[in-house]
């Protein structure tokens, strides 16, 4: 019953077309963030990139956006348009056992960049 008035509320107050999806790495509209994690450290950035060339897109370069490494160093996150959000969870379920990819719900903790 809650549902159908919400559901209600929603078209009376002219509020009933889909919310666009937001990235949760930097709350921008149209985004998805895609969370990549491997079983070694990381030690740079191009190790993330050629997962991402392996595994996702085989030109990413327009579609990558904000990449930052986690705090452990054993993953990265990053955000890509939500037209790609289908592409990237095919990508989940044929990356292997070296390579975890997903959309997260929530980010892992993030390494702080130095001033």
């Amino acid at each position: 019953t809650v549902d159908i008035l919400a559901r209600a509320l929603a078209v009376i107050s002219g509020h009933t077309r889909k919310l666009a999806s937001r990235s949760i790495l930097t709350s921008s509209k149209g985004f998805v963030t895609v969370y990549v994690r491997g079983k070694q450290n990381i030690r740079s950035m191009t190790y993330v990139w050629n997962i991402i060339r392996r595994h996702i897109f085989d030109q990413p370069d327009d579609k990558v956006r904000a990449m930052k490494l986690t705090k452990d160093r054993y993953g990265a996150v990053f955000e890509v348009p939500s037209k790609y959000e289908k592409q990237v969870l095919a990508a989940a379920e044929k990356a292997g056992p070296y390579v975890e990819i997903s959309v997260p719900t929530e980010l892992p903790e993030l390494e702080e960049r130095e001033a």
